[in-house]
């Protein structure tokens, strides 16, 4: 019983040191359940058996293969990834077996011995867990560049030698340990400067998008700002049509004909008092202009709280733009050519495109996100598997469904990072 509390509270913390190399919030679901019973059965399994030896390289690998699996990034960064957190187990482990050396060295059973090490490592990474959610860069996933990679190679093997060379001799020379902390300083500060770097990159992506849609931004509460100063006249014109109408029914032709025209304009309304974010209200506002001088009309409804303009806003507008786009061509050659536009801000952002269109089979669907697959000629189909990488980098899912609308199949992306 007291191995398996071992083996559950050691599970903890590389689950929670992984979560912490990734940058992501643990979602306590079965996935994380599987990935601590697991790793309790190695142990297990490994304590009882000959093969002790190979249960580091056995939990490395099912640690890599259950991150590619939830994070979904790249060979390389899940394999360098997974790696700093096996050693970042290693490190907390060394750090509380240091700090509590005075106390345990007085506890005589080795299993409690270890036991009450493994649950004060695991409440020191919980510790460290919570501060890194609470931190602002902690949204921020390490980025393996070429230096970050070496240097986990290095130390990885490093322990690796240092393991071996304790269990031969029971000694571990203090030059080890000077090596040791010099790598680990090294890396600390290559991470930092990374850091430095990611936030450099936000700023010029920043500036980047202000410029471009900035413009468009001010163009937009200059409209909405003339309406409502207009507001009057409009009220005006409407009341003083019964002068022009010769019968009731061309007043009431007239109204209708004139509302709709009003109705149009509180779009622009909408934009600016729903959405936040005045990137995305410039870049609606730009596209809403274009579509409606080719004929189409576009229905966006938003609902934007958050004002920062970073990386995901960036994302955002592209996915958009590939969505949109998207639309726009398949919009071209219908007698009705409309195109809704809904994004809504919660706890993740959801954006849906719809535009009427054939129905579409679920294998359409499915080739639709080959690269250069395309029904509307050469050198296209780009767009969605770039959306499809896009998403995946937030952990998010792209669902294509058909819809049934007023007696019309409507085709729907639903976009959620």
């Amino acid at each position: 019983m007291i191995s398996l509390l071992i083996c559950f509270f050691e599970s903890i913390v590389a689950l929670l040191c992984i979560h912490m190399v990734f940058a992501k919030q643990i979602k306590k679901t079965y996935k994380e359940i599987i990935y601590i019973f697991a790793y309790c059965l190695t142990c297990m399994v490994a304590s009882h058996t000959a093969v002790q030896n190979g249960l580091v390289l056995v939990i490395l690998i099912w640690s890599f293969l259950w991150s590619k699996n939830i994070f979904r990034e790249s060979w390389l960064n899940t394999i360098l990834k997974t790696i700093i957190g096996m050693i970042a187990v290693g490190v907390s482990e060394a750090i509380t077996m240091f700090a509590l050396n005075p106390v345990i060295k007085n506890i005589v059973n080795v299993h409690s011995k270890m036991l009450f090490m493994s649950f004060s490592c695991g409440v020191f990474v919980l510790i460290l867990y919570c501060v890194s959610l609470n931190r602002k860069s902690g949204k921020d996933s390490i980025i393996i560049n070429k230096n970050i990679a070496i240097l986990t190679t290095i130390a990885f093997s490093f322990l690796l030698y240092i393991k071996l060379e304790y269990e031969n001799s029971r000694k571990i020379s203090m030059i080890y340990v000077f090596f040791f902390v010099i790598l680990a300083l090294t890396f600390v500060g290559i991470i930092i400067e990374e850091r430095k770097n990611m936030e450099l990159e936000k700023i010029n992506i920043k500036n980047q998008l202000q410029e471009i849609y900035g413009q468009a931004y001010e163009e937009l509460l200059q409209l909405v700002r003339r309406r409502q100063h207009d507001y009057n006249n409009q009220l005006t014109a409407v009341y003083s049509m019964h002068i022009s109408a010769t019968t009731l029914d061309e007043l009431i032709c007239m109204q209708k004909e004139y509302m709709s025209l009003l109705e149009k304009d509180k779009e622009y309304d909408s934009m600016l008092t729903n959405c936040n974010n005045p990137i995305i209200s410039g870049y609606l506002y730009s596209v809403s202009s274009k579509l409606q001088e080719k004929g189409i009309k576009i229905d966006i409804k938003v609902r934007v709280v958050s004002s920062e303009i970073d990386t995901k806003t960036k994302d955002i507008v592209e996915i958009l733009g590939i969505l949109i786009t998207n639309a726009t061509e398949q919009v071209e050659y219908e007698k009705e050519k409309c195109i809704d536009v809904h994004i809504i801000e919660g706890k993740n952002i959801v954006i849906e495109v719809l535009n009427k269109a054939k129905y579409c089979s679920a294998e359409d669907i499915e080739k639709m996100f080959s690269m250069n697959y395309s029904t509307k000629g050469d050198n296209r189909g780009i767009g969605l598997p770039v959306l499809k990488e896009i998403v995946g980098k937030y952990n998010g899912e792209v669902v294509v469904e058909n819809k049934d609308i007023d007696e019309n199949n409507w085709i729907s992306f639903t976009v959620s990072i």
